[in-house]
């Protein structure tokens, strides 16, 4: 409780840059009741989405979801999960999606559920991002062959002790037009082995989303 409290004012200190707000979605509801409890997140969704429907509570939850971020939960969630939280959306365009995705992991399945619903997916050509550190030993060791199966350099990535993913972002067409990938997402700081690299994501000429 006491680093709650902590917690909820230092995020209350941080400047307001947007309105906008977040859910979140995952399994562990001590993780979902903290951030709602420290104030990150205005809703949160524990059911495993992988094995079961959302309930309509979640679809509610859900209704007006217009960006979809992952970060590093694509090959330990599937396009199963995907398909559940657009199917809650009520109507109107589909949600951007915007996915970092561990090297090792395949997008295919879920850049097909996303074409389902209309949106095509666009990768952040030649930049990486850091994830997190292996959390041990046997970690490193399976993510180093399996890239190698992929035919895939985990030199000064992934070699280094760090887990490296990619940026997919999908939209309509009829947003791809209005604004190339370059013009929508920057990286603005950061050294790969060090602090990781930033970006923004601008939609609508008023909304930032920092990573």
């Amino acid at each position: 409780e006491q680093l709650l409290a902590l917690d909820r004012h230092y995020f209350a200190a941080w400047p307001r840059v947007s309105n906008a707000r977040f859910v979140g979605v995952d399994t562990s509801a001590p993780a979902i009741n903290y951030a709602l409890g420290v104030g990150l997140l205005v809703g949160g969704v524990t059911t495993d989405l992988e094995r079961n429907d959302p309930t309509p509570e979640d679809c509610a939850t859900l209704a007006n979801t217009d960006l979809i971020i992952s970060t590093g939960c694509v090959g330990y969630v599937t396009e199963r999960t995907f398909r559940k939280i657009l199917d809650c959306r009520r109507g109107g365009r589909p949600p951007i999606v915007a996915s970092f995705v561990l090297r090792m992991y395949s997008y295919d399945e879920v850049e097909k559920e996303l074409n389902r619903v209309g949106l095509v997916t666009e990768k952040l050509d030649a930049v990486t991002f850091v994830q997190r550190r292996f959390s041990s030993t046997a970690e490193f060791e399976s993510t180093l062959s399996r890239l190698d199966d992929m035919g895939i350099d985990p030199a000064g990535k992934e070699a280094d002790g760090l887990l490296h993913a990619e940026l997919y972002v999908s939209r309509t067409p009829e947003q791809m037009a209005e604004r190339p990938l370059g013009d929508l997402v920057s990286v603005t700081s950061g050294e790969a082995q060090t602090r990781g690299r930033r970006f923004k994501l601008v939609q609508d000429n008023r909304t930032e989303f920092v990573h």
